[in-house]
């Protein structure tokens, strides 16, 4: 196999490199300086234009490995320190870390292994006549942060040595930055100041440089009204406010330095106007977006400055100037902004309109027909992943916090079939959403008008709401482990409608005076309680579309809140036995008396049950006897038919069975005679027979087609003198 010399001397090679980093320990300025020019001039050297004979350059990634499994790194990071009278030296030094570091994430680890970052940062302020330390520095971190660990960098870049550091610097570029480079390292160093705050601000807090960023973003811009370098200042401060806003101590210096004042001022429309529109544009969205983090946190400022009535006055003059019906005619559902604009716009409804009479009855027919547009569109996009869950949700919200409560907007409600809709979405939805549109159905039920409607509402496959309602009961008992039977009837009498959870919780535990049992969360925390409410309003009797299995679920939801108050009662009884409490005779009669209630009711419905069962199978039976009969006469007269064709068939083919049969008849017609009595002739019939005839009329067309016949049935009655004659032709 064949081999070269940069696999045979690669160890040699690497531990020379480090053994020429060691010399950096000699005071000498000139070694030091021809250590650092010969690790640069290693690494970035090029081909020779005509190597000695016999010998070839080493390939620049053999070079780079070499680096990468040297110490050279890390002995030139420890032999700064050392240069602090030798800026010139220090700044080659620099110059070779940062094109180390930019070319091998294995030199990152390397260099952070030795706290790299906070040594660099802790010496990039040092006097420097040619202003290229702090560049290079800061070249090196952003090095470090893209090529190495990032939580490592900022981990060691958050001491407040580092960040006092930091401050200091990024204050002396910007009282004398004034070429564009100097501007730019300024932005470069708060953008590593904001990835400090987003792993923690309280440093920041603590070395004044929170309050220091805060002030320059409310103090007027020097810059140029153009300058992008400036725009981008104050981008960086307003994604900065966003970090610094989740620690508690950094709250109060923005309300010190009235931070929320600046952000409404410069979402107002009558703002600052020296920057273009779109960099206007730019600072208008991102500090709506600070404005939605801060608010909540600085609601009294936020209150206190007017901020709705700023807000408001920018979205109408965005509806002044046609942006938002544009974007509504531009853009589709499948654009997740637009969908978390109508979404966030319902939500705003519904809170506005929740406890306000009168701002329901604003809501009025523009805003029925708005939730009922989205309710048409039903809930197949659910999980597509654009916010249309939120936007189904706020759809149903609406209707409950908007139109549930108004008489009038009810009515125009109920008129676009909107109970309809919330049924088939009730239909198609997933579970989740069960709850928020029974709540909304359950307070709509209190218009007499929701009743007809939703008892006259089919599904595609035309169940009724009653047992699409039933369903969900079951459902749901099944979701929470309640005994049922295979017919879904009562199992155990004595727990009828008890959960798994609320037999795992009533055991030997006890719960606080202050809090609620078991059987009274449990109302609260699932769907039987809104159905129980929903039967309640329309009724129990005379349901349409409903099963004897329905019927079997039925039996148990009209006696729900008789069952509940029996769990109710037992818990208390439970409760006094675990806390040692005696009654008195009367009470504890009482007690017994009302939990044997609900024990009894169980076992009435478990009976009313049985006889369903009992007469569902009866008329399930019946209907098989009627079926079996209806197919037994079908059958027999399938053979009669081909027994009357076989005979019909063996007349007309066979001659002598003619004869037979005629002859079969003439005796039946000569038995069939009545015999004289008394040697008389024999009486007429005493009463009419019904028989065929012919009659035929020739018409004015040849052949047979001139010879019209006409048969009828007529009732005859002979002579009683006439004799009666049968001729078999």
């Amino acid at each position: 196999q064949k081999t070269t010399d940069e696999q045979h001397f690669a160890q040699e090679a690497t531990e020379f490199l480090s053994s020429i980093c060691y010399l950096m320990r000699i005071p000498d300025p000139d070694v030091r300086q021809c250590v650092v020019e010969a690790v640069q001039s290693f690494f970035c050297s090029g081909i020779p234009p005509k190597p000695p004979d016999g010998l070839r350059p080493t390939r620049p990634g053999y070079r780079q490995q070499l680096l990468k499994h040297s110490d050279v790194p890390k002995l030139l990071l420890l032999s700064m320190s050392a240069l602090e009278d030798q800026p010139f030296i220090k700044l080659q030094l620099l110059q070779t870390l940062q094109i180390l570091s930019r070319s091998s994430d294995d030199i990152c680890a390397s260099v952070l292994d030795e706290r790299g970052a906070e040594s660099i940062c802790l010496h990039m302020n040092e006097p420097d006549p040619s202003a290229q330390v702090l560049l290079c520095s800061s070249e090196i971190l952003w090095n470090l942060l893209e090529g190495g660990m990032k939580e490592e960098v900022i981990a060691q870049l958050s001491s407040v040595e580092c960040v006092l550091s930091l401050k200091e610097s990024f204050l002396f570029l910007l009282e004398k930055a004034s070429q564009r480079w100097e501007r730019q390292l300024r932005n470069q160093l708060l953008m590593i100041t904001t990835l400090i705050a987003e792993a923690s601000s309280s440093v920041l807090v603590e070395s004044l440089f929170a309050k220091l960023l805060v002030g320059l973003l409310t103090f007027p811009e020097r810059n140029p009204p153009y300058s992008s370098d400036g725009l981008q200042l104050r981008q960086l401060l307003l994604n900065l406010l966003v970090f610094l806003c989740r620690d508690p101590a950094a709250l109060q210096i923005l309300r010190d330095e009235q931070v929320m004042l600046h952000l409404l001022s410069l979402v107002n429309p009558d703002g600052d106007q020296e920057r273009s529109s779109a960099q206007q544009e730019e600072l208008q969205l991102q500090a709506l977006d600070v404005v939605s983090c801060m608010a909540p946190l600085l609601l009294d400022d936020y209150v206190f400055c007017r901020g709705n009535t700023r807000l408001l006055l920018l979205l109408d003059r965005c509806i002044g100037t046609g942006v938002l019906i544009q974007l509504q005619a531009g853009c589709d559902e499948q654009d997740v902004v637009v969908v978390e604009m109508m979404s966030d716009i319902q939500w705003i409804l519904s809170e506005l309109c929740e406890s306000d009479a009168r701002a329901k009855e604003q809501f009025g027919s523009g805003g029925v027909e708005m939730v009922v547009n989205f309710l048409k569109r039903g809930s197949e996009k659910f999980y597509s992943g654009l916010g249309h869950n939120r936007l189904l949700l706020s759809t149903v919200d609406c209707v409950w916090s908007c139109v549930a409560g108004s008489d009038a907007t009810e009515d125009y409600f109920l008129a676009k079939q909107g109970a309809s809709l919330l049924l088939d979405l009730l239909r198609t939805s997933p579970r989740c959403v069960h709850g928020v549109v029974l709540s909304t159905l359950l307070d709509l039920c209190d218009n007499p008008n929701t009743r007809s409607q939703i008892l006259s509402w089919r599904d595609t496959d035309g169940q009724t709401a009653p047992r699409i309602l039933l369903e969900l009961w079951r459902d749901e008992e099944e979701e929470l482990g309640v005994l049922r039977d295979q017919h879904g009837g009562i199992k155990d009498p004595k727990k009828p409608i008890l959960t798994h959870l609320q037999q795992k919780v009533s055991g030997d535990s006890s719960f606080p005076a202050d809090s609620p049992s078991a059987a009274v969360l449990e109302v609260s925390e699932n769907l039987r309680a809104k159905i129980y409410l929903i039967f309640c309003c329309l009724g129990f009797q005379e349901l349409p579309g409903l099963s004897a299995e329905d019927f079997v679920t039925l039996s148990i939801v009209r006696r729900y809140l008789t069952f509940k108050v029996g769990e109710v009662w037992d818990e208390v009884s439970r409760e006094l036995v675990l806390e040692g409490t005696r009654l008195t005779s009367s009470d504890e009669e009482a007690l017994r008396s009302i939990c044997e209630t609900s024990e009894e009711t169980a076992r009435r419905v478990l009976e009313e049950q049985c006889d369903i069962l009992e007469q569902q199978q009866s008329v399930e039976l019946h209907g098989e006897m009627m079926a079996y009969t209806e197919m037994k006469s079908h059958w027999k007269q399938r053979e009669l038919t081909a027994q009357s064709w076989k005979n019909y068939v063996s007349r007309t083919s066979t001659y002598n069975v003619l004869k037979e049969v005629k002859v079969r008849r003439k005796e039946q017609v000569e038995s069939s005679r009545p015999t004289p009595e008394d040697g008389g002739a024999a009486g007429p019939p005493a009463e009419d027979f019904i028989t065929d005839f012919l009659s035929a009329e020739n018409g004015d067309v040849l052949g047979l087609r001139g010879l019209n016949v006409k048969m009828a049935r007529t009732s005859i009655r002979p002579d009683q003198n006439q004799e009666s004659r049968t001729e078999l032709d």
